[in-house]
């Protein structure tokens, strides 16, 4: 016979957190960085029987309950708050969706601690709808919107009868867009986007459902933040490479102790790894060369390790 387990904490309800007798609704639970916790909520103001105005409510606690802030914002347009990150800086950023269809349907918002509005920007529609469901934060502290674009709007009153695609959107943390992508609709016919999760190298891997019983996990590589560290590390390039520009071979001289690295890495301009070179068993010296002469011509990054050169194929 199982014993009754005593594993019980704390309970706060929202009138502990003072904002008793108000009504609202809450949208998202989301932990940070420093283990605190923010309670997304959507407050309605009804005049009668009339939805007149909505407000953002953010909640940041620590895991004792006590409240860390508290912040209400409010738009002029209707709208829902769905999920909201923070930022390594401290500053929230928000995902919302407008409710009246109109030109966009998303939009990020991103505030100070004190709720002051540093950037609002709108997301545009791509192919019929876009709806987006989940924002998460990347390696390089930029933004990855999850979600997907309608391709065939079959039944507005039934959400899960819609066609669409799988759809990635990344932001940094100014809300400049950066990359989309947008699959292929034979292979993959989205309805909603669940989980994100960072891994090294620059990879990360989603999860969602296919249809109303299949899901699916895919993994993605985020040339973008590789492009970030690339530049940041050319700032201090100490990789030489010859000749440069190259044609057949690269000569790669580096300081012994980078020999412990793995692999060598080549990248293009777009920040995609397009070559990657075992070093296994390492190198004894600190010139290794490299064949180079299947590359188009252009230019062209090697990185070891965090050590970085840049070079020129002819």
């Amino acid at each position: 016979m199982l014993r009754q387990y005593r594993g019980y904490l704390w309970r706060k309800g929202f009138d502990s957190l003072g904002i008793a007798g108000e009504k609202f609704t809450l949208q998202n639970v989301r932990k940070t960085d420093n283990n605190t916790i923010l309670v997304l909520c959507l407050q309605y103001q009804i005049d009668g029987v009339n939805w007149v105005n909505t407000r953002l409510k953010l909640l940041e606690i620590d895991l004792s309950g006590n409240v860390i802030n508290r912040l209400t914002l409010n738009q002029k347009n209707y709208f829902v708050p769905i999920d909201v990150i923070k930022l390594r800086n401290g500053d929230y950023c928000f995902l919302n969706t407008y409710l009246n269809y109109k030109n966009n349907e998303n939009f990020l918002w991103k505030v100070d601690v004190e709720g002051i509005t540093y950037k609002k920007v709108d997301i545009p529609h791509k192919a019929v709808k876009t709806y987006l469901d989940r924002i998460f934060k990347n390696h390089d502290n930029g933004i990855i919107l999850l979600g997907r674009n309608i391709t065939d709007e079959k039944n507005i009153k039934d959400f899960l009868d819609d066609v669409g695609v799988l759809y990635i959107l990344k932001v940094n943390d100014e809300l400049e867009f950066k990359w989309e992508y947008s699959s292929d609709q034979l292979l993959l016919s989205d309805m909603r986007l669940r989980e994100f999760i960072s891994l090294p190298n620059n990879n990360f891997i989603i999860t969602g459902y296919k249809n109303k019983y299949n899901f699916y996990i895919a993994k993605f590589y985020d040339h973008d933040t590789a492009m970030n560290s690339i530049q940041n590390n050319l700032k201090k390039e100490n990789i030489f490479l010859s000749p440069n520009p190259a044609t057949d071979f690269l000569e790669i001289s580096l300081p012994k102790n980078a020999l412990k690295d793995v692999s060598i890495q080549v990248y293009n301009v777009f920040g995609e790894c397009i070559k990657e070179i075992p070093l296994n068993p390492p190198f004894s010296k600190g010139e290794i060369k490299l064949d180079v002469s299947g590359l188009p011509s252009g230019v062209y990054f090697v990185k070891v390790g965090e050590k970085v050169g840049k070079f020129v194929k002819i």
